[in-house]
C-alpha cells in the first residue's frame, strides 16, 4: 500500500505539473490574439487575494453564498436584464417547487433539503416541459398560454406552501469552514465572471441554428411544426423548455436560466459527493467541476451540456440514496430523472449504458419495483423520441439510420462527423485516451484550447479503481458508469461536450481517490496540489472566447455598449441580419451559404444545402448549370435574397452553382456587404 501511495504521490506531482505547462503554453499561443494575459493576470491577482478574504471574519458567517449576489445584481441591472432575469428566476424557483412538492409526496418529508433542491429542479423542468409539448401538439402554444400555465402553476406552489415544499423536519444545507471558504469564494468569483457572459447575447453556433431557433419557430406558428433542416431533429425536452424562456423574457432568459440551472449543476455535484464519500469530497469536486474551462463555458451559452450534466448527476444522488437506505422510491425518482436526461439528449444514454443492466440484475426478484422504475423512466423519455419519429420515421434522426430507413437521410448508420473528432480507434489510442483529452483538448472539439477539459480525469484514472474493495453499492455504481461512458465515449464519438455529462461523476470519484491514497497525517500536499489546480484551471477560459479581442463583455455587463453593437462585433453577418429583416417578411425565403449562425436572427425563414433534407428541392440546385434554368429554379423555390458568408465566394465549391461569379453578375445584384458577409438580391 505505501507503494501504492508513493506511486500515487508522484502521479498526482508529474501530472500537475504537465497539465500547468499545458495550460500556459494554450494561453500564449490563442486561437486569435486577444486580452488573454490580462485575464490571466487578474484571475491570478484574485487568487492571492482570496485567501486573504476567506480567512476574515465576513466570510466566516453562516451565509457565505449570498456574497457574490451583490455583484450579481449590479450586473443584471446595469446590463438592462432585470425582466429576463426575473422571469428566469420564476422558471426556476417554479421548477424547484413543484419538484420538491413531487418527490415529498414519493420519498417523504425528512430528507436532506439539498436533494430537494438538486433532485427537484430536474423533476420540476419535466413537468413544464411535459406541459409545453402539449401545448405544443394541440396548437396552443402561446405566450398566453405558457403564462397562464406558469401563473396557475405558481397559485398552486403559494397553496402548497414553502414550509410544505422543504419541510422544517429536513436537514438544512452544510456551513463550509475551514478551507471550504477558499472554494466558496473561488466559486463565487468564478460564477461573477461566468455571469458576465450569461447576459450578453448568444453568439454560438449551435444556440443560434437550433437550441433557441427551433423553441422560437414553434412559438410564431403556436404549434410544433416539422422545420425541414437537419439540426431542428436535435431539439427535445429542454428546447421546449427554452420555448417557455422565450414566451416569458425572450433568450436573455433562455442564457440567465441556463446559468441558474449550472449553478444548481454545481451544487448536484457537491451532494453526490456528500452521499457517496463524505461533506469534503462533494465541496472539492464541486470546485473543481466549476473551474473546469469547457464548463465555464457552458455557463455562457444556451447550450444544453450543463443541464443534462445536472440531471445525470441528480439521477446518481437519488441511485445512492436508494442503495444505501433501500427505499425502492428513490429509485422512482431516479428513473424519472434519468428520462429527463435521455429524453433531452441521446448522449446521455452513455451515463446509463453499464448501470441500468446492474440495477435490473439486482432487481431480478423484484419484478414489481423494476417495472415501476422503468415505467416512470419512459414516462419522461419517450415523448420525444416518438415526436421525432412521428416526423421522420427514426426516433434518433439521423442515428442508426441504416435501421430505420428514414427518406429524410441516407441509409447508414454513421455517426455524423465522429470522424472529425478525436483519435483513431485502436487498442493504443484507447490507452492514451485520457492523456490525449487532458493535455492535447483541441483533438475533441472546435474552438477548444489544450487543457480546457480540466486535469480531473486523471485524478480518477486508473487509481479509483483502489476505491473498488471499500466501496458501497452506491459508489460501485458511480465507477461503472464513469469507466463505461469512458469507453463507451471513446467507441462512438469522441467529443469534449459530450464529457460533460459524467464530469460530475469522475470529479467526485478523482477527489475521493486523493482522500483515499493520501493518509490524513499527510494530506496538506495533495490538498495544496487540488488548490493549484483549481486555481490554474480558469487560466485557459479567456481563449475559449475567440469571438472578440476583450475575451469578456465587461462594457455590456456594465451598461457602457449596448447589445446590437456587441452583437455587430462579436457576430459576423449579424449586421446583414438587420438588414434582411428591414427588407424581408416572414413568408420570404433566404437562400444562405455556411451563415446558419444567423438563424435565429432572421426573421425569414433560412435554408442551406449542407443542412437540408433528402428530397427538399434545395439539394436539386447543386447537380444544376448557372445558368438560366438555375435562375428559375431559384425563384421558384421563393428565395428572394442570397446570404453568403465571404469565405465561401472566394472558391466556390462545385456543389454551390449559383456563387459562380458569372452567374451572380447576371442574375444577382449586390445589396449588402461588411467585411464579413454580402448579401445579394435575387433578380
Amino acid at each position: 500500500m505505501n507503494v501504492l501511495r508513493l506511486t500515487f504521490g508522484i502521479w498526482l506531482v508529474v501530472v500537475a505539473v504537465r497539465f500547468c505547462i499545458t495550460l500556459i503554453r494554450s494561453v500564449a499561443n490563442p486561437f486569435n490574439s486577444g486580452w488573454d494575459w490580462m485575464w490571466c493576470s487578474g484571475w491570478t491577482i484574485c487568487c492571492a487575494v482570496l485567501p486573504i478574504l476567506a480567512a476574515t471574519s465576513t466570510f466566516r458567517k453562516r451565509r457565505i453564498w449570498l456574497i457574490p449576489l451583490l455583484p450579481a445584481i449590479a450586473i443584471v441591472y446595469l446590463s438592462g436584464n432585470v425582466g429576463p432575469a426575473l422571469a428566469a428566476l420564476w422558471l426556476f424557483l417554479l421548477s424547484a417547487g413543484v419538484g420538491a412538492f413531487i418527490l415529498r409526496k414519493v420519498v417523504g418529508k425528512n430528507e436532506a433539503t439539498i436533494d430537494y433542491l438538486v433532485c427537484g429542479v430536474p423533476l420540476g423542468t419535466a413537468v413544464i416541459s411535459l406541459t409545453i409539448l402539449i401545448l405544443g401538439l394541440t396548437g396552443h402554444l402561446t405566450v398566453f398560454a405558457v403564462a397562464t400555465f406558469c401563473l396557475a402553476l405558481s397559485a398552486a406552489s403559494v397553496a402548497w406552501g414553502w414550509r410544505d415544499l422543504y419541510p422544517p423536519g429536513a436537514q438544512p444545507a452544510t456551513t463550509p469552514e475551514k478551507d471550504t471558504r477558499l472554494l466558496c469564494a473561488l466559486m463565487g468569483a468564478l460564477g461573477l465572471v461566468y455571469l458576465v457572459w450569461a447576459i450578453a447575447p448568444e453568439i454560438q453556433f449551435d444556440a443560434l441554428n437550433y437550441h433557441l431557433a427551433v423553441p422560437e419557430k414553434y412559438l410564431e406558428n403556436s404549434r410544433v411544426v416539422d422545420l425541414h433542416f437537419f439540426h431542428a431533429y436535435f431539439a427535445r425536452f429542454v428546447e421546449f423548455f427554452f420555448a417557455a424562456c422565450l414566451a416569458l423574457g425572450g433568450a436573455a432568459t433562455v442564457k440567465i436560466w441556463i446559468f441558474l440551472m449550472s449553478c444548481t449543476a454545481v451544487w448536484a455535484v457537491y451532494a453526490l459527493g456528500e452521499c457517496s464519500f463524505e461533506r469534503r469530497v462533494g465541496f472539492w469536486a464541486a470546485a473543481l467541476f466549476m473551474a473546469t474551462p469547457i464548463v465555464g463555458w457552458l455557463f455562457g451559452t444556451a447550450y444544453i451540456d450543463n443541464v443534462i450534466a445536472l440531471f445525470v448527476t441528480a439521477s446518481f444522488v437519488a441511485l445512492v440514496r436508494w442503495t444505501d437506505s433501500h427505499n425502492e422510491r428513490w429509485l422512482y425518482v431516479a428513473g424519472m430523472i434519468a428520462g429527463m436526461a435521455v429524453g433531452s439528449k441521446v448522449s446521455a444514454l452513455l451515463a446509463y449504458a453499464v448501470v441500468a443492466p446492474i440495477v435490473a440484475f439486482r432487481l431480478k426478484r423484484d419484478i414489481r419495483t423494476l417495472a415501476l422504475a422503468a415505467i416512470a423512466f419512459a414516462v419522461v423519455a419517450t415523448p420525444t423520441y416518438v415526436l421525432i419519429y412521428s416526423l421522420t420515421d427514426n426516433p434518433i434522426f439521423p442515428l442508426m439510420n441504416g435501421v430505420f430507413h428514414s427518406p429524410k437521410w441516407s441509409f447508414d448508420n454513421r455517426i455524423m462527423n465522429a470522424g472529425d473528432y478525436g483519435l483513431p480507434v485502436s487498442f493504443a489510442s484507447f490507452i492514451r485516451f485520457p492523456f490525449r483529452f487532458t493535455f492535447d483538448t483541441i483533438r475533441f472539439g472546435e474552438g477548444l484550447p489544450r487543457g480546457s477539459a480540466g486535469l480531473t480525469l486523471l485524478f480518477a484514472f486508473p487509481f479509483a479503481a483502489t476505491l473498488w474493495p471499500k466501496a458501497r453499492t452506491g459508489q460501485r455504481l458511480m465507477i461503472f458508469a464513469a469507466a463505461g461512458f469512458l469507453v463507451l465515449l471513446f467507441f462512438t464519438m469522441q467529443y469534449a461536450r459530450y464529457y460533460i455529462t459524467i464530469l460530475p461523476i469522475i470529479a467526485v470519484l478523482g477527489v475521493a481517490t486523493i482522500f483515499h491514497l493520501v493518509p490524513n497525517g499527510r494530506a496538506r500536499p495533495a490538498t495544496m496540489v487540488l488548490l493549484i489546480v483549481l486555481m490554474v484551471q480558469p487560466l485557459v477560459h479567456s481563449v475559449q472566447f475567440w469571438n472578440i479581442p476583450d475575451r469578456f463583455p465587461v462594457a455590456l455587463a456594465t451598461g457602457l455598449e449596448d447589445k446590437e453593437s456587441f452583437l455587430r462585433r462579436a457576430l459576423a453577418g449579424y449586421s446583414a441580419a438587420e438588414y434582411l429583416n428591414r427588407v424581408t417578411t416572414k413568408t420570404d425565403r433566404i437562400l444562405g451559404v455556411e451563415t446558419e449562425n444567423l438563424r435565429f436572427y432572421l426573421g425569414a425563414e433560412l435554408q442551406t444545402m449542407p443542412l437540408s433534407l433528402y428530397g427538399d428541392a434545395i439539394r436539386r440546385l447543386s447537380d444544376m448549370t448557372p445558368d438560366e434554368e438555375l435562375a428559375a429554379s431559384i425563384k421558384r423555390l421563393n428565395f428572394r435574397y442570397l446570404l453568403v458568408l465571404r469565405t465561401a465566394l472566394e472558391n466556390p465549391a462545385p456543389w454551390y452553382p449559383y456563387l459562380q461569379r458569372g452567374f451572380l453578375a447576371v442574375h444577382a445584384d449586390t445589396a449588402y456587404e461588411d467585411e464579413h458577409v454580402v448579401v445579394y438580391r435575387l433578380r
